[in-house]
C-alpha cells in the first residue's frame, strides 16, 4: 500500500525523556509534520482534547500516569477514539506488547528504534486512518441517500394509494350501473352481451384496486383478517357469479364441487376474493374450452382446502415460489411454460392466506403433468 501523503498531519509525541521528544520531533518535521511535543500523559489527553491529533507516538514507561492508562482513557473518550496511538517503549517482552494491544494501541515499536522504521509505521497507519475516514464518510453518504429512497418510497406508496382508493367509488358506480342495466328486461341481444362484457371487465378492474390496496395494507401489517362462520357452498358461490362472467365470453367450463354445507371461520370477502383471483388467473392461461375446475374440502382440523386446476401451461418446479411474487416475470420455455405473475392476483392469494396462518401451493397436475393446480389451505 502507497502512504498518502502526510503533509500537515498532525502528530502528537508522548515521552518524559526530553533527549527522545527532540529526537522524534527533529524527524518528524523534517518530514512535513507538524509535531507537538508533550513530556506526561496528562498533558497529553489535555492537548490531544483541545486540539485532535492525527496520531499519537506514546511512551509506556512515564510516571503519574504510564501510557498503557493514557491510551485507555483516549478510547473511553468517543471524541479521541478513532485516534491511532503508537507505542514506543524500551520494554520489549511479549506481554508488554500485549498489554499495548489490549489497552487500545495499533502498534508497537521497541527501543532503541530506527528512525525510519517509525517514519514508515506512522505513514502506514495515517495512511489507512484516511481510507478509513473516507470509508465512513461514504458510509455516511450512503445512509443519507438511502434516507432520502425510503422516503421517495414512502411517498410514491402514499400517492398510489390515495389513487387507487379514489378509484374504487368510480369503479363501484360503473359496476353497479352496469349490472343495473343487465338486469333489465328490455335489455336483449347484442346488447346484453355488451353489458354482461362490460360487467366482467369492470370486476376485474375493482378487484385489481381491492388486491393494490391489501396489499398495501398486509405490507404495513394493518390487515387483519375479520374472522366469522360462513358455508362453504356460500364461499363458492359467490366466486362462481364473478368467474362465470368472464366464462361467458372466454367459452371456458367452469366445474365447481365441495362440501358445500360445511362450515368455516374466515374472513369471507378475502377468501372469496383468493378464489376469484385463482379462477382469473387459470382463464387467462388455460386454453378456450377447456374446463377450469374448483374444489372446497374441509379437513379434520377444520381448516378449507382450496384446489383450482386448469390445463393451461404449468409452471416450472424451480419457479413455483417466484410465481407469487409481485408483477414477477418468470424465465419460460416458450414450448411448455406460457404463464406469469404479471399483475398482484396471485401476491394477494399468498398474502390473504398467509395472514389466515395458511399456505399457498402451485403444483402440476397428477397423473398428466399438463397445466397447473393451485393449492391453498386457510385454517378456519
Amino acid at each position: 500500500m502507497s502512504p498518502l501523503p502526510v503533509a500537515f498531519a498532525d502528530l502528537l509525541v508522548v515521552d518524559d525523556a526530553p533527549a527522545n521528544l527532540q529526537l522524534l520531533f527533529g524527524m518528524l518535521k523534517d518530514r512535513g509534520y507538524r509535531v507537538r511535543p508533550v513530556p506526561s500523559g496528562r498533558l497529553a489527553l489535555q492537548a490531544a482534547r483541545a486540539r485532535l491529533p492525527d496520531l499519537v507516538l506514546l511512551d509506556v514507561n512515564m510516571p503519574e500516569m504510564n501510557g498503557y492508562e493514557v491510551c485507555r482513557e483516549m478510547k473511553e473518550d468517543p471524541a479521541l477514539r478513532a485516534v491511532p496511538v503508537i507505542f514506543i517503549s524500551a520494554l520489549s517482552e511479549p506481554f508488554d506488547k500485549l498489554e499495548a494491544f489490549s489497552a487500545g494501541g495499533v502498534d508497537y515499536i521497541t527501543k532503541p528504534f530506527h528512525l525510519d522504521e517509525v517514519r514508515v509505521r506512522i505513514e502506514t497507519h495515517l495512511a489507512m486512518r484516511r481510507l478509513q475516514s473516507q470509508l465512513e464518510a461514504q458510509n455516511r453518504e450512503l445512509g443519507a441517500a438511502n434516507e432520502r429512497l425510503l422516503a421517495l418510497e414512502a411517498a410514491r406508496r402514499v400517492l398510489a394509494s390515495a389513487i387507487v382508493h379514489d378509484l374504487k367509488s368510480p369503479l363501484a358506480a360503473l359496476l353497479g350501473n352496469t349490472q343495473y342495466l343487465l338486469g333489465s328486461p328490455d335489455v336483449a341481444g347484442e346488447t346484453r352481451e355488451v353489458l354482461g362484457d362490460m360487467v366482467a371487465s369492470a370486476n376485474g378492474m375493482h378487484r385489481i384496486v381491492l388486491n393494490l390496496l391489501d396489499v398495501a395494507r398486509m405490507e404495513e401489517a394493518e390487515l387483519t383478517p375479520e374472522r366469522r362462520e360462513v358455508r362453504v357452498g356460500e364461499l363458492l358461490d359467490r366466486a362462481r357469479v364473478t368467474a362465470q362472467l368472464t366464462t361467458r365470453m372466454t367459452g371456458h367450463g367452469l366445474a365447481v364441487e365441495g362440501d358445500l354445507d360445511a362450515v368455516v371461520t374466515v374472513d369471507a370477502d378475502l377468501v372469496v376474493r383468493v378464489i376469484e383471483n385463482l379462477l382469473d388467473n387459470s382463464l387467462k392461461y388455460a386454453p378456450r374450452s377447456t374446463t377450469i375446475r374448483l374444489s372446497a374440502q374441509v379437513d379434520a382440523a377444520g381448516a378449507l382446502e382450496l384446489r383450482v386446476e386448469d390445463d393451461g401451461p404449468g409452471v416450472p418446479a424451480d419457479q413455483r415460489d417466484r410465481i407469487f411474487e409481485r408483477y414477477a416475470r418468470l424465465g419460460r420455455d416458450a414450448t411448455t411454460h406460457g404463464r406469469d405473475s404479471r399483475g398482484l392476483g396471485l401476491a394477494f392469494c399468498r398474502m390473504a392466506v398467509e395472514a389466515h396462518g395458511g399456505t399457498i401451493v402451485v403444483l402440476d397436475r397428477v397423473p398428466t403433468g399438463a397445466g397447473a393446480v393451485f393449492c391453498a389451505r386457510v385454517p378456519g
